[in-house]
């Protein structure tokens, strides 16, 4: 989930944000699936893709 985040959010400050793009869905499937195990409360997995989804189109 970090991995993800921290790739996608590198991409984005590069100005790679087509690369980013094809990125969020692996960072969604495992937000998603720490919500489900647990590991993270399920409004933190939502507030989390929302704002790398922000900043995917700002």
């Amino acid at each position: 989930m970090r991995y993800w985040r921290r790739k996608i959010q590198l991409l984005v400050a590069q100005g790679q944000k087509e690369e980013a793009a094809r990125a969020m869905p692996q960072f969604q499937k495992a937000v998603d699936k720490a919500a489900a195990r647990g590991v993270i409360h399920p409004n933190r997995a939502a507030r989390l893709k929302a704002r790398l989804s922000q900043l995917l189109q700002g």
